[in-house]
């Protein structure tokens, strides 16, 4: 092939790149002015912080069936870090977002915070969840064995990495969109994990044992439990964290 040929196609790629990068630009902005729109209907709400787990779930749901039909020569990973960074910024739009991490936590906050948020570093992770329970506006980000009982309307929203093996867990006041597809999360002794119905354990540290009730969906859906179902239930042995949605991933998708 002439090289000088091979120049100019190379060029021509190159254009259209450009021309593509422009318009993503363009796409992006008209997104911020959306969000514009939405910060200025929620001017005279109650809510205390834009952060929506369900709604931000459903769009990482949409990447992931998305990635998996188109298959992209990209990975999964990649695509979300995208959208991450994007809802990110739109919640600064929005008022912007404190989370409360450790030195355990930071990259896996930051990773699915965006950079535009701001991070408050604590000694400990214990730190962390008292600095967010004393501030509804704020998160926290801490490891699995963290041993807490949620406060007020705090609870587990989200663990992450939401692609791999979870390590970490969200936490905070968030608004509350039960739906048919969320797990709940508890705590309890492993000695009576197989008491809580239809439980499976997801983490294990020491004598304790994180528990997802609903994660199997091979049965019946059922609605997510609150705190005080968990509690008439099982009394003070089973403790409620959370509610949240979980990624679901076809097996051999990449990541």
């Amino acid at each position: 092939m002439d090289r000088n040929t091979d120049k100019t196609g190379l060029a021509a790629i190159r254009e259209e790149i450009d021309a593509l990068d422009a318009q993503m630009r363009a796409l992006l902005l008209a997104r911020a002015r959306l969000v514009e729109d939405v910060a200025r209907s929620k001017a005279d709400a109650r809510e205390t912080m834009a952060l929506r787990p369900a709604r931000e779930m459903q769009q990482m749901q949409a990447l992931a069936d998305w990635h998996a039909s188109e298959k992209p020569p990209f990975g999964l990973s990649s695509l979300l870090a995208v959208w991450r960074e994007i809802i990110g910024a739109a919640l600064v739009q929005q008022g912007g977002l404190i989370v409360h991490i450790c030195a355990a936590t930071a990259r896996m906050a930051r990773d699915h915070f965006g950079v535009a948020a701001q991070y408050q570093t604590h000694d400990s992770a214990a730190d962390a969840v008292r600095a967010c329970d004393s501030d509804p506006r704020s998160v926290a980000v801490v490891p699995l064995e963290t041993d807490f009982t949620p406060a007020g309307a705090a609870g587990v929203f989200a663990r992450l990495p939401l692609l791999e093996k979870p390590v970490a867990l969200c936490y905070g006041a968030v608004s509350f969109e039960p739906s048919e597809t969320m797990v709940t999360l508890v705590r309890a002794r492993v000695s009576q994990a197989q008491a809580v119905e239809g439980g499976v354990i997801m983490a294990q540290y020491g004598q304790d044992a994180l528990i997802e009730i609903g994660s199997s969906f091979s049965g019946p859906l059922r609605a997510p439990l609150r705190a005080d179902e968990i509690a008439d239930k099982y009394g003070a042995a089973v403790v409620w964290l959370g509610n949240y949605d979980l990624l679901h991933v076809p097996d051999g998708q990449e990541k």
